[in-house]
């Protein structure tokens, strides 16, 4: 079982559109997922139980569990289960005891939207993780931490521009002294109507499916562009983030 916590210290940066795609990409592989949502807004869990009443079932399992413990205690049971392939944490921002717990991911993914607010909490960010590391028993036993560029309109402003050139090629002193660079990711998720949507009605996969099954939709209107196109860039983040997980 491979475990991503989606991380964010910050409102607004773009977490649940990260899990949701996920868990999309998820369903359109056919793949055995759980989510936790960490968070006592419950935006997973709400979400989760939108899409099942939508699909008449439990295509999206969700658990609120808001303490360490219990997501250490969860993350045993599903592997003494076996059978789960994918677990996605959607981590509480300002819930210090949660981001712990972390530590028992295999991949933190750290959404940054292109503002200076939101640099500087990914910058943060990083740091708790260098701090996180130096205190485990084994280092090596750290999971990797990539951050993605999150929302990126189709023309970004000159100050967008220019906090993503500083995110690009940023090497700065943390707190420990030691110099660290943002570990970006390749691709960044683009702004879609598509993940508004999504958000709204549930997987893209199924957004899709009851598009198709709608009588009124013509045969030449079946598997509308805009929601393949975020399907196949959320299927690439998947892509990407088991190639970090299993860099050496």
């Amino acid at each position: 079982m491979k475990i991503i916590s989606v991380v964010s210290r910050k409102g607004g940066a773009g977490k649940s559109t990260i899990v949701f795609g996920l868990a999309s990409a998820a369903i359109h592989r056919g793949l055995n997922f759980r989510i936790v949502d960490t968070d006592d807004n419950g935006t997973s869990r709400e979400w989760a139980e939108r899409a099942n009443a939508l699909n008449g079932g439990s295509l999206v399992p969700c658990r609120t569990l808001i303490t360490a413990d219990a997501i250490y205690d969860h993350i045993d049971a599903l592997e003494a289960e076996g059978g789960v392939d994918l677990l996605i944490v959607d981590n509480a921002g300002a819930a210090s005891h949660v981001f712990e717990a972390s530590s028992a991911a295999d991949l933190i993914v750290v959404p940054l939207k292109l503002s200076g607010p939101d640099l500087e909490q990914t910058i943060n960010t990083v740091e708790w993780f260098q701090e996180l590391t130096t205190r485990l028993e084994d280092p090596t036993d750290a999971p990797k931490l990539r951050v993605i560029v999150n929302d990126i309109p189709l023309t970004l402003s000159k100050s967008q521009s220019a906090v993503l050139a500083a995110a690009q090629g940023m090497t700065f002193v943390g707190k420990l002294g030691l110099d660290v660079k943002l570990p970006l990711l390749d691709m960044p998720v683009k702004r879609a109507d598509a993940y508004v949507t999504m958000g709204i009605q549930g997987p893209i996969t199924e957004v899709i499916k009851r598009h198709n099954q709608n009588p009124s939709t013509l045969p030449m209107q079946r598997n509308p562009k805009p929601l393949l196109d975020a399907l196949r860039e959320m299927g690439a983040l998947l892509d990407l983030c088991f190639d970090a997980i299993g860099e050496k």
